[in-house]
């Protein structure tokens, strides 16, 4: 059938309403079984097939036009949103987002950027692909690992040490060590 009759039918079939963009080829035959499967998988299915894509109007109507990445950002909702930084670098940020999102099975690419004076990231994407984002820079934006040692280093001196009983001598380990002789022999002799 008809890659027209095969929608017409299902919209029919859904009690949804259908409309093309001018640039959609929908006059070629298709062959398809669609049994036990949801409206969204046949419509997955079938988009997939005639490298079509569509848009949810309303509840009751679909947009179908040609899935290029001229028509996605055409077509595609995008939204703006700012992150505010609280630990890491934002170029640092900017830098690792951009290596992992921009991929080129994308249609719309996101546009990221950095803001250092402000500790911002600013991105403008669709909005799953900015939820994506905000994952991963929640998950990024750690306060970086740190040790902390406290040392005290103390001067006593000795008579004081041995007038309040304290004979730190007693205490000195001494011992030579060497790579050549044994533990416990003799180096001289």
């Amino acid at each position: 059938a008809d890659l027209r009759q095969v929608l017409d039918f299902i919209a029919s079939f859904a009690g949804i309403n259908v409309t093309y963009d001018r640039d959609a080829t929908i006059d070629r035959p298709v062959a398809i079984s669609l049994s036990g499967v949801t409206l969204e998988d046949a419509l997955n299915h079938l988009m997939t097939m005639n490298q079509l894509s569509y848009k949810v109007l309303s509840e009751q109507s679909i947009f179908i036009f040609p899935d290029t990445p001229a028509k996605h950002l055409q077509y595609d909702e995008q939204v703006i949103q700012t992150f505010y930084v609280s630990h890491g670098d934002p170029t640092e940020l900017v830098a690792l987002l951009t290596a992992l999102v921009r991929l080129p099975g994308i249609a719309v690419q996101p546009i990221i950027q950095a803001n250092k004076t402000s500790n911002t990231i600013v991105v403008r994407g669709t909005p799953d692909v900015v939820g994506i984002i905000a994952r991963l820079i929640e998950q990024n934006d750690k306060p970086r690992a740190e040790i902390v040692i406290d040392v005290q280093i103390l001067e006593v001196n000795r008579t004081r040490a041995r007038q309040y009983g304290l004979n730190l001598s007693d205490y000195a380990l001494g011992g030579l060590y060497s790579p050549e002789f044994e533990p416990g022999t003799d180096p001289t002799g």
